[in-house]
């Protein structure tokens, strides 16, 4: 009856984790990351079906507290799922990159060290009293801290750095699951039975994926901005918390980007040329937005056109803002530019992108339209002075 029990608990962390990996499956996202993700995936159901099988053959982890052999191999999966998961969370960090030299080291050490001291207690556990064992896994515990401590602070290190809230977010999240693999282990091994280990393993994942999910859902593909679904509930959310009365958040204002000529970058150069300016113009925004002094929003309205929704004291911090964007705008252009003097040619558009920004105070009794409205006829006047200086 406790075996059936058991299994039952391998069996709901079994589907559970399937399920994920099946739905992660369906998605078109081929990233280094993602693969890595998917491995883990693979390895934390490996886990937990030779946990199964163990339960079924030997009996309740709790009643084979002296089968050594049976922890040797629940170490070796336990260590390759934690090294895995630390070189997925490695290129999440990182935008798809392998680790450094220095975690490589780590993870070698940590898995060969590992495997070596489980092989020997399967090979040598008649050899072994239970104190020599114990010493072994106690090692093993000790390296697997160690790692899961340094992938959790170079996941946190690399958050730290994002300029985008929601990815962020999600980087945020994933340091979290190192603590629940950690815990899971100490758990399982402190009350002799690894089956305590699976649920919140399970239950991490679950809830790293499904925030993950809902996080991209609401990200626009291309630029990784929040989308325009996004950002219209931001924004809704945003003109109710002014109406409340208990609220004492500055002002709001929005900020309506415009890419100037942008039509001419996708005629002379074509449509991929035109998505990866569109790409550069979403970092100068970011860059722009992370050196904002206060809450700053940004999001992807549609086409070239971006929204930047944040809180001001005063007008004239706006203001500053918007002369700021065209200055990172600028040093953008001469970055991005091909030749090694950074000279380039003024009426190149693809290396001469120009913005232009119209602001819009949110005002009691405005509707979320209005709000826009208002931003748009800004952004409309500075257009077409724009484009007037053009044709002079």
């Amino acid at each position: 009856m406790e075996t059936f029990l058991y299994c039952e608990i391998h069996l709901f962390a079994i589907c559970v984790t399937a399920v994920i990996l099946f739905l992660h499956g369906r998605q078109r996202d081929r990233t280094v990351s993602e693969r890595w993700f998917q491995r883990a995936l693979v390895l934390f159901s490996a886990l937990f079906v030779t946990d199964a099988v163990l339960e079924i053959i030997l009996g309740p982890s709790h009643a084979r507290r002296g089968d050594w052999t049976s922890w040797a191999i629940y170490f070796i999966l336990y260590t390759l799922c934690c090294c895995v998961w630390s070189i997925y969370s490695e290129t999440r960090g990182t935008s798809g990159q392998l680790p450094d030299r220095k975690m490589r080291s780590l993870l070698r050490t940590v898995f060969l060290v590992n495997t070596i001291l489980s092989v020997s207690v399967m090979i040598g556990s008649h050899l072994l009293d239970g104190f020599g064992s114990i010493s072994f896994f106690i090692v093993e515990i000790l390296l697997l801290i160690l790692l899961l401590i340094a992938a959790s602070v170079r996941i946190m290190t690399s958050a730290a750095d994002l300029a985008d809230a929601n990815q962020r977010h999600v980087q945020l999240v994933c340091a979290s699951i190192p603590g629940f693999l950690l815990g899971g282990l100490l758990l399982a091994y402190c009350l002799q039975n690894p089956t305590l280990a699976d649920l919140p393993i399970m239950v991490s994942l679950l809830s790293y994926f499904l925030d993950a999910t809902s996080r991209r859902i609401s990200t626009d593909k291309l630029t990784g901005l929040n989308n325009r679904q996004y950002l219209m509930s931001f924004v809704l959310q945003e003109i109710q918390a002014q109406h409340d009365p208990k609220n004492r958040a500055p002002e709001l204002y929005l900020l309506m980007i415009d890419v100037d000529f942008f039509k001419q970058v996708n005629d002379r150069y074509g449509h991929q040329a035109g998505d990866q300016a569109l790409v550069r113009i979403a970092d100068v925004l970011k860059t722009s937005c992370a050196c904002y002094p206060g809450k700053a929003f940004l999001a992807r309205f549609g086409g070239d056109e971006f929204i930047i929704v944040c809180e001001a004291e005063e007008a004239d911090i706006v203001e500053d803002f918007r002369k700021k964007i065209h200055m990172t705008m600028n040093q953008f252009n001469i970055w991005a530019y091909p030749k090694a003097d950074h000279s380039f040619d003024q009426e190149d558009p693809l290396y001469n992108l120009q913005l232009s920004i119209g602001i819009g105070k949110y005002r009691d009794g405005m509707t979320t339209v209005e709000f826009l409205k208002e931003a748009d006829e800004d952004l409309y006047r500075i257009k077409k002075a724009h484009h007037a200086l053009r044709k002079a």
